[in-house]
């Protein structure tokens, strides 16, 4: 069994004679870790194109964009920008071209982090005690 394991669930007594599948739901839950911490997402976040334009910047950072991917320097971002319909938040890629807009100054840091956190989930505490969530196979000998 995962070193640790079987001390967090006997320190829990709504686990105690629990399933596996019950354990693994509670321990891997987003948000049930004891210390309150945000983790990309493991999963896509797919947040629509319109939404971030219309909900998550203001509209000097709007201009500020448009300007910037007709810009020579932008050109390669204006490519992705204009092929997606969606921006998958919680994937490496869109949060390095995030953090270059932020960077360059296009976007505010409020704006960046809240787009940022829109890739987030909160930590669980399967997390929080062994840096990932569970599974079947922590529970074999």
């Amino acid at each position: 069994m995962l070193d640790g394991l079987q001390t967090e669930i006997a320190a829990r007594s709504e686990l105690a004679g629990a399933s596996k599948k019950i354990i693994m739901a509670a321990l891997n839950d987003p948000g049930s870790a004891e210390t309150e911490a945000w983790v990309v997402s493991s999963a896509p976040v797919l947040v629509d194109k319109d939404d971030i334009y219309t909900y998550h910047i203001s509209d000097a950072t709007f201009v500020k964009l448009i300007d910037f991917l007709d810009s020579e320097a932008g050109r390669y971002m204006k490519a992705r920008f204009d092929s997606a319909n969606s921006f998958n938040l919680a994937a490496t890629a869109v949060r390095t071209m995030l953090a270059g807009l932020y960077a360059a100054e296009i976007c505010t840091e409020d704006e960046y982090k809240e787009l940022l956190r829109l890739g987030e989930v909160q930590k669980s505490r399967a997390e929080e005690l062994f840096g990932r969530f569970i599974t079947a196979e922590d529970f074999e000998s």
